[in-house]
């Protein structure tokens, strides 16, 4: 097949041939070392801003950096002693995501907070440390525990074999007392207003694999954000110690969308956009399916997640428990529970085109984290016990800001995921997930499955369309 030559611009504007390819300046990978770019950082204001919805517009130039952020922070006069969920930090905040141009969508998550719950077990533990819990306020690095003290006389104790693993973060951790709390780093309090930032890749999985050609675009980029209710108990966590039941209200004049427009020498970029009057982008959306569930129902649950005439790659699904969820939890709703330990505990598998995706029933636990783990090409960050309540590894004389660590961490990772690896489109009966939960130990959980599947997004004359591939 003949390759696209590369266009140039003459003195009059005419747009020509010329002899070299045009690079794809819209995907993310190399580029020519001799090509020269610029950007430029705008700061934008949202054009709509309350405590339960933020809208942004977008400028029509350049070419939008996927890591454009997202800045917020929460008003003064808070909680003395609150703070973002340990799991997911100021993610916490935003229940909806929205990516919209020309009354089309092209992206959109809803329960985005738990949906980022669920990706943030994929953060290294040396990531969160040094990074995230600075950045976004997560704070999930695990780190062994060694049973030191200080008498009296100053003279420290120590042993040389750890005694367990608990919370890194990043502070001297004193437990030869079981009444010793392990503290957060003062920049981690959200009386200090700390402001945070989320990526646009984090908010629009579009952007991990797409960088969006804005100035090819006839009509403007909108940011849509819905918030959690300022009185739902569920933006921040708090201390144990620290009295509940406030509102926790977001400081509006502190958010900001900071966006990174790049460009490419203007002959190149117009070139470019002459060349490709059509430019097609594949990517990968979410939809959600949840259901209320109490413990006997869980116990053998068949239910259809839809995606029904699509082409499906993934199905991520968790198990919340509504007893737990709130501020007096360090993982606050942020959490997928695994039942108490005895009985079958859990059995799962996934039917969809009159077939079953696995043979048989996968009951063994090390099967399910192999299976997720396949699904996204690397191994979740959590511990044994952390997982699936197993090891009893995780620290019981310790505290991490008055919960016991042993208490809140054990079983409450239990994220699965499921490959749909037969590369065909799902019939109209959609898909039928089978799960069984035994010995739950709440009352009321709520299961959440976001079905991962292919779109396709043109931009044509500068119109943009979207649709299920």
């Amino acid at each position: 097949m003949e390759q696209p030559q590369e266009m140039s611009v003459d003195i009059s504007g005419e747009v020509k041939p010329t002899e070299n390819n045009i690079p794809d300046l819209v995907k993310i990978g190399s580029i020519p070392s001799n090509l020269q770019m610029d950007y430029d950082t705008t700061v934008y204001e949202p054009v709509t801003k309350s405590q339960n919805f933020i809208r942004f517009q977008i400028d029509n130039k350049g070419i939008l950096h996927s890591n454009s952020k997202l800045t917020i922070s929460m008003e003064a006069g808070i909680a003395e002693k609150s703070f973002f969920p340990l799991g997911v930090g100021v993610n916490s905040l935003i229940e909806r995501a929205t990516l919209k141009c020309g009354g089309k969508t092209l992206s959109e998550i809803d329960d985005w907070n738990f949906y980022m719950a669920y990706r943030s077990l994929f953060v290294s533990g040396e990531n969160n440390k040094e990074r995230e819990s600075i950045t976004t306020g997560r704070i999930m690095s695990y780190e062994t525990y060694y049973n030191t003290s200080k008498s009296t006389s100053k003279t420290v104790l120590s042993n040389t074999a750890g005694d367990g693993i608990g919370i890194d973060t990043g502070l001297y951790v004193d437990d030869g007392n079981a009444a010793d709390n392990t503290k957060l780093p003062t920049y981690l309090s959200a009386q200090k207003t700390p402001v945070f930032q989320i990526s646009m890749s984090d908010l629009f999985p579009f952007l991990k694999m797409n960088q969006l050609p804005l100035y090819m675009l006839r009509d403007p980029l909108f940011v849509e954000l819905s918030l959690v209710s300022a009185t739902s108990k569920k933006r921040l966590s708090l201390d144990n110690n620290e009295a509940g039941g406030k509102t926790y209200n977001v400081d509006l004049n502190k958010v900001h969308m900071l966006i990174d427009h790049i460009y490419y020498p203007a002959e190149q970029m117009e070139a470019y956009a002459a060349a490709n009057p059509q430019i097609t982008l594949s990517y990968h959306d979410y939809s959600l399916s949840k259901q209320s569930l109490v413990p006997a129902a869980a116990a053998n649950n068949i239910r259809n997640i839809g995606g029904a005439g699509r082409i499906v790659t993934k199905i991520i699904h968790s198990m919340n428990n509504l007893v737990d969820e709130g501020e007096t939890n360090p993982f606050n709703a942020y959490q997928s529970e695994f039942p108490d330990a005895g009985g079958l505990n859990v059995n799962l598998n996934v039917r969809y085109n009159n077939e079953f995706l696995y043979p048989i029933d996968v009951t063994n636990t090390a099967r399910i984290y192999n299976l997720t783990t396949l699904s996204e090409g690397m191994t979740p960050f959590t511990s044994r016990d952390g997982w699936n309540r197993e090891g009893e590894a995780t620290v019981d004389t310790n505290t991490i800001v008055g919960y016991t660590q042993s208490t809140f961490l054990a079983g409450n990772n239990f994220y699965q995921a499921h490959r749909l690896n037969r590369n065909e489109r799902v019939s109209g009966k959609g898909i039928e997930l089978y799960t069984k939960y035994d010995t739950l130990s709440g009352t009321n959980y709520v299961q959440r499955a976001w079905v991962e599947y292919l779109k396709i997004a043109t931009i044509t004359n500068g119109l943009l369309d979207v649709y299920n591939a």
